[in-house]
Protein backbone atom coordinates (compact mmCIF):
# COMPACT_ATOMS: atom_id res chain seq x y z
CA UNK A 1 0.00 0.00 0.00
CA UNK A 2 1.25 3.37 -1.07
CA UNK A 3 1.00 6.61 1.45
CA UNK A 4 -2.00 8.16 1.63
CA UNK A 5 -2.69 11.34 0.54
CA UNK A 6 -4.56 13.49 3.32
CA UNK A 7 -5.07 16.85 2.45
CA UNK A 8 -7.22 18.61 -0.35
CA UNK A 9 -4.65 20.59 -2.52
CA UNK A 10 -2.18 17.60 -2.50
CA UNK A 11 -5.32 15.01 -3.24
CA UNK A 12 -5.97 17.63 -6.28
CA UNK A 13 -1.63 17.59 -7.24
CA UNK A 14 -2.37 13.91 -7.32
CA UNK A 15 -5.19 13.44 -9.44
CA UNK A 16 -3.81 16.52 -11.76
CA UNK A 17 -0.80 14.15 -12.51
CA UNK A 18 -2.06 11.34 -13.20
CA UNK A 19 -2.73 10.41 -17.27
CA UNK A 20 -6.01 9.83 -18.92
CA UNK A 21 -6.32 5.84 -18.37
CA UNK A 22 -4.77 5.96 -14.71
CA UNK A 23 -6.76 8.93 -13.74
CA UNK A 24 -9.92 6.85 -15.40
CA UNK A 25 -9.36 3.92 -13.73
CA UNK A 26 -8.76 5.87 -10.24
CA UNK A 27 -12.26 7.43 -11.26
CA UNK A 28 -14.35 4.14 -12.12
CA UNK A 29 -12.55 2.23 -8.76
CA UNK A 30 -14.13 5.50 -6.97
CA UNK A 31 -17.38 5.47 -8.43
CA UNK A 32 -18.24 1.79 -8.37
CA UNK A 33 -16.78 0.65 -4.63
CA UNK A 34 -15.84 4.17 -3.26
CA UNK A 35 -12.58 2.79 -2.79
CA UNK A 36 -10.51 6.08 -3.52
CA UNK A 37 -6.67 4.50 -2.52
CA UNK A 38 -4.40 6.28 -2.29
CA UNK A 39 -6.55 9.42 -1.47
CA UNK A 40 -7.89 9.41 2.22
CA UNK A 41 -11.22 11.70 1.52
CA UNK A 42 -13.22 12.35 4.33
CA UNK A 43 -16.23 14.68 2.71
CA UNK A 44 -19.24 13.52 4.26
CA UNK A 45 -21.21 14.02 0.57
CA UNK A 46 -23.43 11.13 0.35
CA UNK A 47 -22.48 11.42 -3.50
CA UNK A 48 -19.22 10.54 -4.86
CA UNK A 49 -19.91 12.54 -8.11
CA UNK A 50 -20.39 15.70 -5.45
CA UNK A 51 -16.46 15.08 -4.08
CA UNK A 52 -15.23 14.76 -7.79
CA UNK A 53 -17.07 18.27 -8.63
CA UNK A 54 -14.83 19.89 -6.04
CA UNK A 55 -11.94 18.59 -7.54
CA UNK A 56 -12.83 19.98 -10.58
CA UNK A 57 -13.65 23.27 -9.60
CA UNK A 58 -10.50 23.52 -7.18
CA UNK A 59 -8.05 22.73 -10.37
CA UNK A 60 -6.69 25.70 -12.41
CA UNK A 61 -5.25 22.97 -14.70
CA UNK A 62 -7.39 23.16 -17.89
CA UNK A 63 -5.54 20.29 -19.28
CA UNK A 64 -6.74 17.96 -16.18
CA UNK A 65 -10.39 19.55 -16.01
CA UNK A 66 -10.07 18.27 -20.30
CA UNK A 67 -8.82 14.48 -19.27
CA UNK A 68 -11.05 14.37 -16.52
CA UNK A 69 -14.56 14.98 -18.67
CA UNK A 70 -12.50 12.43 -21.13
CA UNK A 71 -12.52 9.58 -18.60
CA UNK A 72 -16.18 10.45 -16.98
CA UNK A 73 -17.60 10.07 -21.13
CA UNK A 74 -15.00 6.79 -21.73
CA UNK A 75 -16.94 5.41 -18.32
CA UNK A 76 -20.33 6.46 -19.39
CA UNK A 77 -20.24 5.22 -22.75
CA UNK A 78 -18.51 1.73 -21.81
CA UNK A 79 -21.22 1.17 -18.91
CA UNK A 80 -23.74 -1.41 -19.53
CA UNK A 81 -26.29 -2.66 -17.02
CA UNK A 82 -25.54 -6.27 -17.06
CA UNK A 83 -22.10 -5.43 -15.55
CA UNK A 84 -21.87 -2.01 -13.88
CA UNK A 85 -23.42 -0.82 -10.70
CA UNK A 86 -26.52 1.62 -11.04
CA UNK A 87 -24.64 3.88 -8.25
CA UNK A 88 -21.68 4.50 -10.82
CA UNK A 89 -23.94 5.09 -13.68
CA UNK A 90 -26.09 7.61 -11.70
CA UNK A 91 -22.93 9.49 -10.54
CA UNK A 92 -21.48 8.97 -14.43
CA UNK A 93 -24.90 10.89 -15.36
CA UNK A 94 -25.25 13.21 -12.30
CA UNK A 95 -21.25 14.68 -14.09
CA UNK A 96 -22.44 14.71 -17.46
CA UNK A 97 -24.55 17.55 -16.33
CA UNK A 98 -22.69 19.26 -13.68
CA UNK A 99 -19.44 19.66 -15.69
CA UNK A 100 -21.32 20.02 -19.05
CA UNK A 101 -19.54 16.51 -20.60
CA UNK A 102 -20.65 17.18 -24.00
CA UNK A 103 -18.95 14.03 -25.43
CA UNK A 104 -21.31 11.82 -23.42
CA UNK A 105 -24.48 13.73 -24.55
CA UNK A 106 -25.35 11.57 -27.21
CA UNK A 107 -24.91 8.46 -24.94
CA UNK A 108 -27.30 10.37 -22.36
CA UNK A 109 -29.57 10.64 -24.81
CA UNK A 110 -29.32 6.65 -26.14
CA UNK A 111 -30.02 5.24 -22.34
CA UNK A 112 -32.99 8.13 -22.31
CA UNK A 113 -34.40 6.31 -25.29
CA UNK A 114 -34.15 2.75 -24.76
CA UNK A 115 -36.44 3.58 -21.71
CA UNK A 116 -35.54 0.51 -19.79
CA UNK A 117 -33.72 2.24 -17.12
CA UNK A 118 -37.52 3.41 -15.62
CA UNK A 119 -37.68 2.60 -12.27
CA UNK A 120 -33.72 1.55 -11.70
CA UNK A 121 -32.78 2.92 -8.88
CA UNK A 122 -28.79 3.60 -7.84
CA UNK A 123 -27.64 5.49 -5.05
CA UNK A 124 -31.12 6.27 -3.69
CA UNK A 125 -31.64 8.40 -7.33
CA UNK A 126 -34.39 6.79 -9.99
CA UNK A 127 -31.32 6.72 -12.90
CA UNK A 128 -33.91 7.91 -15.68
CA UNK A 129 -35.04 10.66 -13.93
CA UNK A 130 -31.77 11.37 -13.71
CA UNK A 131 -30.80 11.04 -17.19
CA UNK A 132 -34.32 13.27 -17.84
CA UNK A 133 -32.89 16.25 -15.61
CA UNK A 134 -29.45 16.04 -17.51
CA UNK A 135 -31.21 16.27 -21.30
CA UNK A 136 -33.31 19.54 -19.74
CA UNK A 137 -29.53 20.90 -18.93
CA UNK A 138 -28.32 20.35 -21.77
CA UNK A 139 -31.78 22.14 -23.52
CA UNK A 140 -33.71 19.83 -25.59
CA UNK A 141 -33.00 18.38 -29.34
CA UNK A 142 -36.18 16.86 -31.10
CA UNK A 143 -35.30 13.66 -30.25
CA UNK A 144 -34.72 14.70 -26.35
CA UNK A 145 -38.53 16.33 -27.01
CA UNK A 146 -40.27 13.62 -28.11
CA UNK A 147 -38.47 11.34 -25.18
CA UNK A 148 -40.30 13.88 -23.18
CA UNK A 149 -43.31 13.70 -25.10
CA UNK A 150 -43.69 9.95 -24.11
CA UNK A 151 -42.09 10.25 -20.55
CA UNK A 152 -44.74 13.04 -19.27
CA UNK A 153 -47.63 10.74 -19.27
CA UNK A 154 -45.68 8.51 -16.38
CA UNK A 155 -46.66 9.75 -12.70
CA UNK A 156 -42.78 9.50 -12.20
CA UNK A 157 -41.66 11.67 -14.80
CA UNK A 158 -44.03 14.22 -15.45
CA UNK A 159 -42.68 17.16 -13.54
CA UNK A 160 -39.14 16.82 -14.81
CA UNK A 161 -40.38 16.26 -18.35
CA UNK A 162 -42.43 18.99 -18.08
CA UNK A 163 -39.44 21.25 -16.68
CA UNK A 164 -37.47 20.03 -19.38
CA UNK A 165 -39.66 21.55 -22.09
CA UNK A 166 -40.06 24.97 -20.84
CA UNK A 167 -36.77 24.88 -20.21
CA UNK A 168 -36.30 25.23 -23.99
CA UNK A 169 -34.64 29.10 -24.82
CA UNK A 170 -36.79 28.75 -28.20
CA UNK A 171 -40.81 28.90 -27.58
CA UNK A 172 -40.43 26.78 -24.45
CA UNK A 173 -42.74 28.63 -22.27
CA UNK A 174 -45.27 28.25 -25.17
CA UNK A 175 -44.70 25.01 -25.88
CA UNK A 176 -44.77 23.90 -22.14
CA UNK A 177 -48.83 24.73 -22.40
CA UNK A 178 -49.74 21.92 -24.87
CA UNK A 179 -47.95 19.52 -22.01
CA UNK A 180 -50.03 20.84 -19.59
CA UNK A 181 -52.95 18.28 -19.75
CA UNK A 182 -50.53 15.45 -19.24
CA UNK A 183 -49.23 17.08 -16.13
CA UNK A 184 -52.16 17.82 -14.37
CA UNK A 185 -53.90 14.16 -15.34
CA UNK A 186 -50.84 12.49 -13.60
CA UNK A 187 -51.81 14.28 -10.58
CA UNK A 188 -55.16 13.60 -10.68
CA UNK A 189 -54.09 10.37 -10.93
CA UNK A 190 -51.20 10.72 -8.10
CA UNK A 191 -50.87 13.27 -5.64
CA UNK A 192 -47.97 13.01 -5.23
CA UNK A 193 -46.29 14.22 -8.05
CA UNK A 194 -44.89 17.42 -7.49
CA UNK A 195 -46.89 19.81 -9.82
CA UNK A 196 -46.64 22.49 -7.40
CA UNK A 197 -42.80 23.39 -7.57
CA UNK A 198 -43.12 22.47 -11.03
CA UNK A 199 -45.68 24.96 -11.87
CA UNK A 200 -44.39 27.55 -9.42
CA UNK A 201 -40.90 27.26 -11.28
CA UNK A 202 -42.45 27.79 -14.45
CA UNK A 203 -45.23 30.53 -13.81
CA UNK A 204 -42.25 32.40 -11.67
CA UNK A 205 -40.13 32.40 -14.63
CA UNK A 206 -43.19 32.95 -17.30
CA UNK A 207 -44.15 36.59 -15.45
CA UNK A 208 -47.42 38.11 -14.84
CA UNK A 209 -47.10 39.58 -18.49
CA UNK A 210 -46.32 36.17 -20.36
CA UNK A 211 -48.91 34.37 -17.99
CA UNK A 212 -51.53 37.45 -19.36
CA UNK A 213 -50.79 36.88 -22.99
CA UNK A 214 -50.52 33.19 -22.32
CA UNK A 215 -53.66 32.97 -20.15
CA UNK A 216 -56.67 31.94 -22.99
CA UNK A 217 -54.24 29.54 -24.54
CA UNK A 218 -53.79 27.40 -21.51
CA UNK A 219 -57.44 27.93 -20.77
CA UNK A 220 -58.43 26.32 -24.12
CA UNK A 221 -55.86 23.61 -23.79
CA UNK A 222 -57.05 22.79 -20.21
CA UNK A 223 -60.92 22.96 -20.69
CA UNK A 224 -63.55 21.78 -18.36
CA UNK A 225 -60.93 18.31 -17.70
CA UNK A 226 -58.25 19.89 -16.08
CA UNK A 227 -58.64 23.94 -15.80
CA UNK A 228 -60.17 22.70 -11.80
CA UNK A 229 -57.31 21.20 -10.80
CA UNK A 230 -54.84 23.68 -12.49
CA UNK A 231 -57.05 26.75 -10.60
CA UNK A 232 -56.50 24.74 -7.90
CA UNK A 233 -52.61 24.06 -7.66
CA UNK A 234 -52.26 27.53 -8.36
CA UNK A 235 -54.12 28.68 -5.48
CA UNK A 236 -52.15 26.08 -3.32
CA UNK A 237 -48.17 28.26 -4.69
CA UNK A 238 -49.84 32.27 -4.53
CA UNK A 239 -51.78 32.00 -7.67
CA UNK A 240 -55.41 33.12 -7.54
CA UNK A 241 -57.86 33.05 -10.28
CA UNK A 242 -61.66 34.40 -10.08
CA UNK A 243 -63.84 33.94 -13.15
CA UNK A 244 -66.75 36.74 -13.78
CA UNK A 245 -68.74 36.65 -16.92
CA UNK A 246 -69.04 40.92 -16.98
CA UNK A 247 -64.76 41.36 -17.01
CA UNK A 248 -62.87 38.18 -17.65
CA UNK A 249 -60.86 36.90 -14.88
CA UNK A 250 -58.97 39.22 -11.57
CA UNK A 251 -55.45 37.28 -10.84
CA UNK A 252 -54.05 37.54 -7.82
CA UNK A 253 -50.40 36.89 -8.44
CA UNK A 254 -47.81 36.84 -5.53
CA UNK A 255 -44.72 35.31 -7.78
CA UNK A 256 -42.90 38.53 -8.48
CA UNK A 257 -41.67 39.99 -5.18
CA UNK A 258 -40.93 43.16 -7.43
CA UNK A 259 -43.98 43.95 -8.51
CA UNK A 260 -46.10 47.13 -6.92
CA UNK A 261 -49.59 45.46 -7.37
CA UNK A 262 -50.69 41.84 -6.96
CA UNK A 263 -53.46 42.38 -9.23
CA UNK A 264 -54.31 41.75 -12.96
CA UNK A 265 -57.53 41.61 -14.63
CA UNK A 266 -57.64 39.35 -17.90
CA UNK A 267 -60.51 39.90 -20.73
CA UNK A 268 -61.05 36.10 -21.56
CA UNK A 269 -64.02 34.70 -23.35
CA UNK A 270 -64.04 31.35 -21.09
CA UNK A 271 -65.65 33.91 -18.49
CA UNK A 272 -68.67 33.39 -20.49
CA UNK A 273 -70.16 30.50 -18.78
CA UNK A 274 -72.16 29.74 -22.25
CA UNK A 275 -68.79 29.23 -23.90
CA UNK A 276 -66.54 26.14 -24.68
CA UNK A 277 -64.02 25.40 -26.85
CA UNK A 278 -64.69 23.81 -29.69
CA UNK A 279 -62.98 20.21 -29.15
CA UNK A 280 -65.16 19.61 -26.08
CA UNK A 281 -68.37 17.34 -26.20
CA UNK A 282 -70.85 19.71 -25.42
CA UNK A 283 -73.07 16.73 -24.04
CA UNK A 284 -70.54 15.85 -22.08
CA UNK A 285 -69.55 19.68 -21.16
CA UNK A 286 -69.31 20.43 -17.30
CA UNK A 287 -69.49 24.36 -16.55
CA UNK A 288 -66.03 25.08 -15.48
CA UNK A 289 -67.06 26.91 -12.60
CA UNK A 290 -70.43 25.39 -11.60
CA UNK A 291 -70.17 26.81 -7.84
CA UNK A 292 -69.78 30.37 -9.63
CA UNK A 293 -72.12 30.51 -12.75
CA UNK A 294 -75.20 31.91 -10.65
CA UNK A 295 -72.61 34.81 -9.58
CA UNK A 296 -73.04 38.12 -11.24
CA UNK A 297 -71.06 40.29 -8.49
CA UNK A 298 -67.92 39.43 -7.41
CA UNK A 299 -67.00 39.79 -3.38
CA UNK A 300 -64.00 40.57 -2.18
CA UNK A 301 -64.38 39.22 1.18
CA UNK A 302 -65.05 35.77 -0.19
CA UNK A 303 -62.18 36.15 -2.46
CA UNK A 304 -59.56 37.32 -0.38
CA UNK A 305 -57.73 33.72 0.99
CA UNK A 306 -56.98 32.31 4.45
CA UNK A 307 -52.83 32.56 4.49
CA UNK A 308 -52.49 28.46 6.31
CA UNK A 309 -49.39 28.49 7.64
CA UNK A 310 -50.20 24.40 7.34
CA UNK A 311 -50.92 24.78 3.65
CA UNK A 312 -47.83 26.64 2.70
CA UNK A 313 -45.25 24.35 5.01
CA UNK A 314 -47.10 21.56 3.31
CA UNK A 315 -45.97 22.80 -0.59
CA UNK A 316 -42.31 24.58 1.32
CA UNK A 317 -43.76 27.97 0.20
CA UNK A 318 -43.43 29.61 4.10
CA UNK A 319 -41.61 32.62 2.71
CA UNK A 320 -44.20 33.06 -0.10
CA UNK A 321 -46.84 33.57 2.68
CA UNK A 322 -45.25 36.15 4.74
CA UNK A 323 -45.28 38.42 1.10
CA UNK A 324 -48.81 37.43 0.55
CA UNK A 325 -50.15 38.91 3.79
CA UNK A 326 -48.26 41.81 3.10
CA UNK A 327 -50.06 42.24 0.00
CA UNK A 328 -53.83 41.57 1.35
CA UNK A 329 -54.54 45.49 2.04
CA UNK A 330 -53.38 45.79 -1.04
CA UNK A 331 -55.53 43.36 -2.57
CA UNK A 332 -58.81 44.63 -0.56
CA UNK A 333 -58.07 47.98 -1.94
CA UNK A 334 -57.74 47.16 -5.47
CA UNK A 335 -60.77 45.11 -5.43
CA UNK A 336 -63.02 47.82 -3.54
CA UNK A 337 -62.04 50.49 -6.52
CA UNK A 338 -62.10 47.89 -9.09
CA UNK A 339 -66.09 47.30 -8.56
CA UNK A 340 -66.64 50.91 -7.31
CA UNK A 341 -69.62 52.35 -9.75
CA UNK A 342 -67.16 54.63 -11.57
CA UNK A 343 -65.21 51.87 -12.83
CA UNK A 344 -68.43 50.04 -13.91
CA UNK A 345 -69.42 52.63 -16.11
CA UNK A 346 -65.90 53.26 -17.13
CA UNK A 347 -65.79 49.91 -18.46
Amino acid sequence: MGEIIFDFKDELAWLENQSLDELQGWLGQFLETGDSEPLFISSKDIYRSQIIYQYHRGSDDPEFKKRLKQAIANLLIDWRLDVGSLEQAVELVTLVGRLRVTKAFGRVLAMAKGGTLKGKIGAGVDLHYQILRVLAGFQLDFDARAIARRDISDPRYAAICFYAVWQRKKGGYKKAVDFMPRLLECFQIDPTVNIHYSLREYLSSLGIDNFRNLFNLILGKLGDDFFPTFRQVLRDIGVYIQPHSRYGFIIYWSLDPQRTTAWEVIPSPYANFEYSPPNIDQEKRIPLFRDEIEEDFFNPSEYIPTFSKELFERHGLEANRERMISHEEEGNAALRELWSPEFSKAA
